[in-house]
């Protein structure tokens, strides 16, 4: 970018302005640790989905359906397993990262309302979000701006 002339201030004001927006964002994960995100969540919903089958073998419409007192019991693993509000504030966050935060968020929003339509499938919607869109993500960020560095480097150094 041209350095502003001094006498002309509205010029400098926008060119701060400017370097200022390309400063406050930033590449919030690797796509490497998003990989790792999604199969830690994968493994997640896999000890939730065996957590439901001891404890309600009958299956997770039986956890609805079962009385205050077993539900309040299964409460707190199911929330240290659950991630619901990440997607708003990934939708939040993303104002001040990459665009792709932002569909990332949305995509985990839109996987809990249908979810919540579908009851029974929550866990299945958690894996989606959580998993896949995490691993998705990842390999997408790694694709996009880590890989292209990398072989830049390289291409540099050779």
């Amino acid at each position: 970018m041209k350095p502003a002339a001094p006498s002309d201030p509205l010029a400098q004001l926008t060119e701060i302005r400017a370097i200022m927006e390309r400063s406050s964002r930033f590449l919030s994960l690797s796509g490497l640790s998003g990989v790792g995100a999604g199969v830690v969540a994968l493994l997640g919903a896999a000890a939730g989905y065996l957590y439901l089958q001891n404890e309600f073998p009958e299956g997770y419409l039986r956890l609805l359906q079962a009385s205050e007192p077993e539900r309040r019991a299964a409460l707190p693993f199911l929330l240290l397993l659950a991630g619901g509000m990440i997607g708003l504030a990934l939708l939040n966050a993303s104002k001040y990262t990459l665009d792709e935060i932002r569909w990332l968020g949305l995509t985990q929003i839109g996987l809990g309302l249908l979810a919540m339509l579908q009851p029974g499938g929550g866990l299945v919607y958690f894996a989606l979000g959580f998993g896949l869109g995490h691993i998705g993500y990842g390999l997408l960020m790694y694709n996009r701006y880590e890989r292209a560095g990398a072989l830049a480097k390289t291409v540099v150094s050779s």
